[in-house]
């Protein structure tokens, strides 16, 4: 698949949590996978803009969906749309892996996502990250 003519191609950072062009230094130790996981949860819970970006790993950098990537529209219970996961195909780049997530699906993604946040903020244990949680119908009614 040849590149996208809309998309500046820029060198993957060794660091994802640096800004592409920012000045990385080479630091004496390795972060540990948890370490990485961490602030993988935090940057889709807290920094990432699910309205205006998409997930691209071709690209290797953040920034709005390209214009082949059909956007992912949900309507929530409400009525009211936002943005769903923008997720390109890095091998089809007019293909979003996105676009079967429910308005269910979206909101329970988000709420996964802060609950891992949280957790591994504190310091939790794997055991505890991965134990089957599933809302109660309070958590529902407060939604």
């Amino acid at each position: 698949v040849a590149p996208e003519s809309d998309v500046v191609l820029q060198p993957i950072n060794r660091d994802p949590f640096v800004e592409p062009g920012a000045n990385a230094t080479r630091r004496s130790s390795p972060k540990s996978v948890a370490t990485l996981f961490g602030e993988l949860v935090a940057f889709y819970a807290r920094d990432f803009d699910w309205q205006h970006e998409a997930i691209s790993v071709r690209v290797a950098c953040r920034g709005p969906p390209t214009a082949k990537l059909p956007l992912q529209r949900i309507t929530l219970e409400n009525g009211k749309k936002q943005a769903g996961p923008n997720i390109e195909d890095p091998f089809e780049v007019t293909r979003n892996l996105g676009s079967g997530v429910s308005s269910v699906g979206v909101m329970r993604l988000r709420e996964e996502l802060l609950r891992a946040d949280e957790l591994c903020s504190r310091g939790a244990s794997l055991k505890e990250l991965l134990e089957l949680w599933a809302p109660t119908s309070d958590h529902d009614a407060r939604q």
